[in-house]
């Protein structure tokens, strides 16, 4: 579900040891988000865009 959020931005998570997610974009680039609410935040940073996970829509839309 996170990744159906997420994949219009250009990113992806995964499960990471079962104890953290690893979020990746396009370039391969890698964040690691040890809570959900880290999640968001390290969206951002890969992709440059704003989400907003309770909309399930980017700032500027990019999430439908």
């Amino acid at each position: 579900m996170i990744n159906d959020l997420i994949e219009p931005l250009g990113a992806s998570c995964e499960d990471w040891d079962g104890e953290i997610l690893a979020v990746f974009d396009r370039h391969g680039r890698s964040r690691l988000a040890p809570t959900l609410s880290d999640l968001w935040s390290a969206v951002e940073a890969l992709t440059g865009e704003r989400i907003d996970p309770l909309l399930g829509q980017g700032v500027g839309g990019a999430v439908q």
